[in-house]
């Protein structure tokens, strides 16, 4: 290039103007101080008290928030037709069936119900209605039907899915054996304790 003659060079232009990145930087920073500040790490604690945002408040009418449980159930069973109800188990809790149903509940159900079937999972503290808590006096009185239904069909808008097609009929009333057997008849048994043996 002879001397005195102009380089056409020219230098690169930025992608967004100087103002727009500012304001894209302080907006990133303000939701990192957000999210530092105001958003608890890990699980909610242990005494967790009812007040996760969207929660249906007028499940929450015990003294610290507590889960009206009784309640639950009854909006539960009131979804079920009632003559799906009186349904019987027709199954037979024979060893083979309840140790099935407990493999069942270990793997897809106590993420949800907890190992001990009282619902005091971090999980069931993100549910909006929280699982129900099968160690509790009320469950001992839904029927036998009314379980079967829900665990078969699930329950919509909540976290409970339907089990209708991953498991079998006898595998659901398996299921409804167990959590009557190891929940409900049994103030605090747990998955780990065998159940009663049947006459």
């Amino acid at each position: 290039m002879a001397e005195g003659q102009h380089s056409d060079r020219r230098k690169p232009s930025p992608l967004l103007p100087g103002p727009i990145w500012a304001a894209f930087a302080t907006v990133l920073a303000l939701l990192t101080l957000w999210i530092v500040f105001f958003i608890p790490p890990g699980a909610p604690s242990q005494d967790f008290a009812g007040d996760v945002p969207g929660l249906d408040e007028d499940l929450f009418d015990q003294p610290g928030g507590a889960v009206d449980t009784a309640a639950q159930l009854q909006r539960l069973r009131e979804m079920v037709p009632p003559e799906l109800r009186e349904r019987p188990n027709p199954v037979e809790p024979t060893e083979a069936v309840l140790a099935r149903a407990q493999s069942i509940f270990s793997s897809q159900c106590s993420v949800c119900h907890g190992p001990n079937g009282d619902a005091n999972v971090p999980v069931a503290r993100t549910l909006n209605p929280p699982p129900v808590n099968f160690t509790h006096p009320a469950f001992a009185d839904m029927e036998p039907g009314a379980t079967f239904y829900i665990i078969q069909n699930g329950v919509a808008a909540t976290g409970m899915p339907a089990f209708g097609q991953s498991l079998s009929e006898e595998e659901i009333w398996g299921l409804v054996h167990f959590l009557r057997m190891n929940f409900a008849q049994v103030p605090r048994r747990t998955e780990d304790v065998a159940p009663p043996v049947q006459p």
